[in-house]
């Protein structure tokens, strides 16, 4: 079925991207601290991939410093890679609250509530980043898998298509078509299905959806066309 096999590839595309979105800020500190030398430290550990000590040393920065909103903010960058989401999300929260004008604070806790699909609080959060800045047009995007999460096709619909009108790539094309497909569009988004495999870099999963979407409305022909383009690791009997 093509809606259970594209969302299942596709969400790891997604989540991919959203840990790329990972912001790590300068956190102010106070130069006579020890504080600067702590934050060095968990940079240097975070750079060699060691989480657990880049923690270790962001929370000893936060016992000089508790009201630093960029190392709250830093600190829940450094337990998302580790693993630990939940308490990311509480020292997200902590550093919009110290500074609501910290606009990656908010990014990151609208990408982590993502991934524990928390769709409306997502949206909450991802709609303060755009408020503040609003030439961020992933943000719309981001917006987009909230929304076609929460069955709202109308706004998932706006949200994608203001997102391609500054960043016209196949991955965006492909989740509008998923929402037109899901909203009762199948013609529009076969279309849509259309243009991301033509934007993508090699033939795989844009291809593969197309071409299911077309067997699915008995375009047989055209189906074909695509689908014998595959490289057989796309192609899965249990998928039509």
């Amino acid at each position: 079925m093509i809606m259970r096999a594209g969302n299942r590839r596709i969400w790891k595309s997604c989540l991919a991207g959203a840990l790329l979105g990972l912001s790590l800020v300068v956190a102010p500190v106070r130069a006579e601290s020890n504080v600067v030398d702590l934050v060095v430290a968990a940079i240097a550990a975070g750079e060699a991939e060691d989480w657990g000590q880049a923690v270790d040393l962001y929370r000893q920065a936060l016992e000089l410093e508790p009201n630093n909103a960029g190392l709250h903010n830093n600190l829940g960058v450094v337990l998302r890679r580790q693993g630990d989401l939940s308490t990311a999300i509480a020292a997200y929260r902590r550093a919009t609250e110290l500074d609501p004008n910290l606009s990656a604070a908010y990014v990151n806790l609208g990408l982590a509530l993502l991934l524990e699909q928390r769709w409306s609080e997502a949206l909450t959060a991802l709609q303060t980043a755009a408020d503040q800045i609003p030439d961020e047009a992933t943000l719309l995007f981001y917006q987009g898998i909230a929304f076609e999460n929460l069955e709202n096709w109308p706004a998932a619909i706006d949200a994608y298509n203001t997102y391609l009108l500054e960043s016209p790539d196949a991955l965006g094309h492909y989740r509008l078509a998923i929402v037109y497909w899901q909203a009762g569009d199948p013609q529009q988004a076969v279309e849509l299905f259309r243009r991301a495999a033509r934007l993508e870099a090699e033939v795989g999963l844009y291809s593969s959806e197309a071409g299911r979407a077309l067997a699915l409305l008995g375009q047989w022909q055209d189906a074909a066309i695509l689908l014998e383009r595959l490289p057989e690791r796309w192609m899965d009997p249990a998928d039509f």
